[in-house]
């Protein structure tokens, strides 16, 4: 559930998965496809979904490892454009630097760069750009 929102936000849910490997959501959605009808006939049943998208992912930032992980984050998603004349490839080694000096100064966060690749095609920004804390006093210290 968005913990900060707005009546600007154009969704209710957002269903967000992640793995290390780019086959492994192939593999999941490859499973839910071919068993998972009834499961997906009840979500039919309760909201729509007008999107379904896949992203690639570049970690510029990994978070520190977690003792006793509880499974929740607080994850922040912005959308962001390059200027003209300006390639990521500009932008990839100060991103890096800025989660250097993060992480020098105690930032616990991840960093990644989400690139639209699937199910998008007319998006607003360049790339997005997420982090993920461990909790809210976290990002807040950010």
């Amino acid at each position: 559930m968005p913990f900060y929102f707005s009546e600007e936000q154009e969704f209710d849910v957002l269903w967000f998965g992640a793995a290390e490997e780019a086959k492994s959501p192939g593999r999941v959605q490859d499973s839910w496809l071919a068993t998972g009808a009834k499961e997906a006939q009840g979500f039919a049943d309760v909201m729509t979904c007008g999107t379904h998208a896949a992203y690639s992912v570049l970690t510029t930032k990994r978070p520190p490892e977690r003792d006793g992980d509880s499974g929740d984050l607080v994850v922040t998603f912005s959308d962001c454009s390059t200027s003209d004349g300006v390639t990521f490839d500009d932008l990839y080694e100060p991103i890096v630097e800025w989660g250097n000096y993060r992480g020098e100064n105690g930032s616990k966060a991840g960093h990644w760069v989400f690139f639209p690749s699937f199910g998008g095609g007319q998006e607003a920004f360049d790339f997005k750009w997420v982090a993920a804390y461990e909790s809210l006093e976290d990002l807040g210290a950010d």
